[in-house]
């Protein structure tokens, strides 16, 4: 029986940390919600779980005070610190060291937050890094494209950021200048302040891919590999996630993938719990994209756990709280993950955007044989944006199933379904102002969006 007294803190229990708080509420483990700011975007603090799974749920300030508020204020003794989301992780990594419990030091945090300070760590140690430069200003870089670099395209993004929000695929002055004047004065979309410089990167001409790890003491497991697939839309100079297909876990791409994912790791002092990795594999070589020091986000751990009998979540919560047993096991066993059953997360790409005058025919899609779960993120009514990033998708389809040519052939249904007149109905904003006034209400995007996480299970 687990002390009343004893509790787990989930720093910023958003997007995939929702799942974790499930399992560790399932174990019966009392946790306490800390949120890394109050001020994040919607898109954020509107995923947060119900109030009935935390026994204490407060704000971050520091260290010192969060060890006074919990332990002596509360009388509370934290067993563990996990970060549920990618804005949490710097807090989470200073809770640790507060705490006292299993981490990775903060004082290297930055190696697994800064996309920049991560590309630098690995060139000081010899690994593949993006080419880049951290710009203040658009002088410096476009200086540093033309006398440096010397190719079009090259990508701008702030250097804290995640996903694909902020992300500027530019191909010519012009498309800098955009990237530096949207930009630079506004809101971080993790919460980091305000945006005053932007990371100027190469373009990773390839096929990406996700590497999802666990660590325990600085060793390390691949727990599943999956190929990314974005659509590039030069004319919106942006790229758009739209599906992640699940690996077996040997062939010669994930072989290279893994040797160098496991260096790429001990590079930044990665020593404990989850890592989700994005790599571009460009002419036949791995480069790093970024390493995030969490979960994957959507859905992915659990469904990395239908599909290959591990979940990160689990492996994640044995290392900080069950002494790494099935971790220590697993390793000892050179483990590598068997591919059980074909698995992809899906997002909807809207090319068009405006009031909806009819919701995305959801049903259709469910009487697909591999057909899992889904999120329908708009409702008649509501003002749907066009598909620009990881924010705006205009839903979420899993799909699992024994047989990977059922899977591809509804995988390839769907897209021509989207490719359908009339599959995204949308009038203009002017057009559908009645539509707008009516019971269903327009929502902000970032609202619409949170829905993304409460995906209602329908198995086949």
């Amino acid at each position: 029986m687990i002390d009343t007294n004893s509790v787990v803190v989930v720093v910023d229990p958003y997007s995939s940390g929702r799942i974790l708080v499930q399992e560790l509420f399932d174990e019966q483990y009392p946790i306490v919600a800390v949120r890394s700011s109050s001020e994040l975007p919607e898109f954020w603090l509107n995923q947060m779980p119900k109030s009935d799974y935390f026994v204490h749920t407060t704000t971050f300030r520091d260290g010192e005070s969060m060890v006074k508020e919990l332990e002596e204020t509360k009388g509370y003794k934290v067993l563990a610190v996990f970060a549920g989301s990618e804005p949490g992780v710097i807090v989470a990594e200073a809770l640790q060291d507060a705490f006292k419990v299993r981490g990775n030091g903060s004082d290297t945090s930055m190696y697994r937050r800064s996309k920049y300070a991560m590309h630098e760590r690995l060139r000081e140690v010899g690994l593949r890094a993006a080419r880049q430069i951290s710009a203040t200003k658009v002088e410096d870089c476009l200086a540093w494209q033309k006398d440096v670099h010397g190719k079009w395209p090259i990508i701008l993004k702030p250097a804290l950021s995640a996903g694909t929000t902020g992300l500027y695929w530019c191909h010519n002055e012009e498309d800098v200048r955009r990237a530096f004047d949207e930009s630079l004065g506004a809101e971080s979309w993790t919460g980091d302040g305000i945006v005053q410089e932007l990371l100027c990167q190469e373009f990773l001409d390839g096929t990406e891919y996700i590497v999802n790890c666990v660590s325990h003491e600085g060793r390390h497991i691949v727990t599943s590999m999956w190929q990314y697939t974005k659509q590039r839309l030069e004319e919106d100079n942006t790229i758009i996630p739209s599906s992640a297909l699940l690996l077996d876990g040997r062939g010669e791409v994930q072989d290279k993938l893994r040797k160098y994912t496991l260096e790429v790791l001990d590079a930044v002092y990665f020593k404990n719990g989850p890592s989700h990795n994005e790599i571009m594999m460009v002419d036949g070589e791995p480069c790093l994209i970024e390493v995030n020091a969490r979960l994957a986000g959507l859905k992915g751990p659990k469904f990395a756990e239908l599909a290959t009998g591990f979940g990160d979540h689990q492996l994640c919560i044995d290392i900080f709280l069950n002494n790494a047993r099935t971790f220590e096991q697993l390793f000892a066993s050179d483990y590598v993950y068997a591919r059980k059953k074909a698995c992809c997360e899906m997002l909807l790409v809207s090319p068009v955007g405006g009031i909806v005058k009819s919701e995305v025919p959801m049903h259709e899609i469910e009487k697909l044989p591999s057909y899992h779960s889904s999120v329908k993120n708009y409702k008649a009514g509501d003002k749907m944006a066009k598909t620009c990033d990881l924010t705006t998708n205009a839903g979420l389809v899993m799909l699992l199933h024994t047989s990977d040519a059922q899977l591809k052939s509804d995988y390839d249904t769907i897209r021509h379904m989207e490719q359908r007149p009339g599959f995204y109905h949308v009038i203009d904003e002017s057009e559908g102002a009645s539509a707008a006034e009516s019971p269903s209400k327009a929502e902000p995007s970032s609202k619409v969006n949170a829905a993304i996480m409460n995906v209602v299970v329908t198995e086949n």
